[in-house]
């Protein structure tokens, strides 16, 4: 059996720096977890009452903290994955604060979305991530290996903002982001698992230019299962997923 070690931080009357950069809420709504300018992430406690109170420091980065994500299923595992400017990765338990997994590759990611499919996946699901490259890359949720890469056969550029779509009416899953130029793309998932595994190319099934930019935010309306929100600098607007 491996010993464990306990480790202990120290500081004086004030506690260090924590310039949020990023945020994210567990999705059992009871922890919050931010990351810094200064590298550090922080839990914090959420009560019913809405009373935040401060419960861990987590130290590992180096650089600032870029985005946050949950990195599988949270009622299974209470995992989220952390990404700062200059690469690093890590996987950590916001239950123990103990960090899984960590790597550090040479993508600064901005974005990242946790998938999972349960009925044609192994494995403990992959990490989509977007940022300052062309394009989506997969990422294993438990090693952070690079897996492969969501490409695009029209316009291929960074993308700004992205969302999974996941309907029971139309009965596939997809990816829809908004490139830096104004394009939508979605790229399915469900029916490219195998092609990905397959290490084959997989590009985006509809793409098409937005009449405004940047985008800012896109999300998918579970109620209706049909409407997008795209989120501007000056307006937000809805359109129709199942016209696309």
């Amino acid at each position: 059996m491996k010993a464990s070690i306990q480790s202990l931080t120290l500081w004086g009357k004030l506690a260090p720096a924590h310039s949020i950069t990023a945020i994210l809420i567990t999705e059992d709504q009871r922890t919050i977890v931010t990351g810094s300018q200064e590298g550090p992430l922080c839990l914090w406690s959420l009560s019913p009452e809405l009373k935040i109170s401060s419960k861990q420091i987590l130290l590992g980065h180096t650089a600032p903290v870029t985005c946050l994500a949950k990195a599988r299923d949270f009622e299974k595992q209470p995992y989220v994955v952390s990404a700062t400017e200059n690469g690093e990765m890590c996987i950590w338990n916001v239950t123990s604060g103990q960090c899984i997994e960590h790597t550090q590759l040479p993508f600064r990611h901005t974005a990242i979305c946790y998938y999972h499919s349960s009925f044609r996946m192994t494995g403990d699901g992959w990490l989509l991530c977007c940022g300052q490259y062309n394009d989506v890359l997969l990422i294993d949720a438990k090693t952070l290996a690079v897996l492969h890469t969501l490409t695009s056969s029209q316009s291929s550029d960074w993308i700004s903002c992205m969302c999974l779509v996941h309907s029971p009416r139309i009965q596939e899953d997809s990816l829809i982001a908004v490139s830096a130029s104004g394009d939508l793309k979605v790229w399915d998932l469900s029916s490219s698992v195998t092609r990905i595994q397959e290490k084959q190319p997989v590009a985006e099934r509809e793409s098409q230019p937005l009449d405004c930019t940047p985008c800012q935010a896109i999300r998918f309306c579970t109620y209706t299962e049909r409407l997008l929100l795209a989120v501007f600098p000056s307006c937000w607007k809805a359109y129709d997923y199942c016209d696309l």
